[in-house]
Parts: structure tokens; C-alpha cells; sequence
């Protein structure tokens, strides 16, 4: 299952969460669920900004969130999988070899992990 830039446009936590667990709990054991989402850690400031505007023209008419969840909010999504290397990191850290270290570190404000169902 891949949902890449799917649920940072969920506002409501527990709904975000019920979708992951219900998908997760309907494929067989083996299957890989694949996970990115925005996350406010590094600039919590600038992104809230950003989700903002983001939200208004996109998300029209539902509920708002404050911020991007952080990547500790993330996490949990993951429960009951088991992680495959390098785990829940900024997704540059999944390919470090493709990035041009001479132009210093891009700047990212998402995470993605994989996990495998046991």
C-alpha cells in the first residue's frame, strides 16, 4: 500500500489513524505499507504558514489543524509493522548516496518509512 502525500491532508487525527488501520488490517501478512507525510518538526513556524494556505485551497470546507503533525505524530501509523532500514526518517536519508553533498542539504520537511506486516 502506498500512501505517499496522502495523510497530511487528513486534518482530523483519529480519522487519519482509523484509515491506516483499516487498510493495514485488510491485506495479508507480506504486504508493505509505504508511508510519506509533510511534518512540522524543523520549522514549525514556516510550515504552519504554509499548511495554512495549503489547507485553504485545498481542503475547502472541512476542518483545519493548527500545524503538520510532527514526526512523532507519524509514527504510530507504523504500529504493529515491522520497520524496513532506514526506518521513519527525512526522506533524503532513504537514498543518501543521490544527494549532492557540495550543494549542501536540501531542505525537507517530510519523513517516509516502510513497513512489512508480519
Amino acid at each position: 500500500m502506498l500512501l505517499i502525500a496522502v495523510l497530511h491532508v487528513i486534518p482530523d487525527d483519529d480519522v487519519a489513524k482509523r484509515i491506516v488501520t483499516q487498510m493495514r488490517d485488510a491485506v495479508p501478512a507480506g504486504s508493505y505499507l509505504a508511508i510519506s507525510h509533510a511534518v512540522s518538526d524543523l520549522q514549525p513556524e514556516k510550515l504552519a504558514q504554509l499548511a495554512a494556505l495549503y489547507q485553504d485551497k485545498v481542503i475547502v470546507g472541512q476542518k483545519r489543524r493548527a500545524n503538520l503533525r510532527s514526526r512523532a505524530e507519524v509514527e504510530p501509523y507504523f504500529d504493529g509493522l515491522e520497520m524496513v532500514e532506514p526506518g521513519i526518517v527525512y526522506l533524503p536519508e532513504w537514498r543518501p548516496e543521490a544527494i549532492d553533498l557540495a550543494r549542501g542539504l536540501p531542505e525537507v520537511w517530510a519523513v517516509g518509512g516502510v513497513g512489512r506486516k508480519a
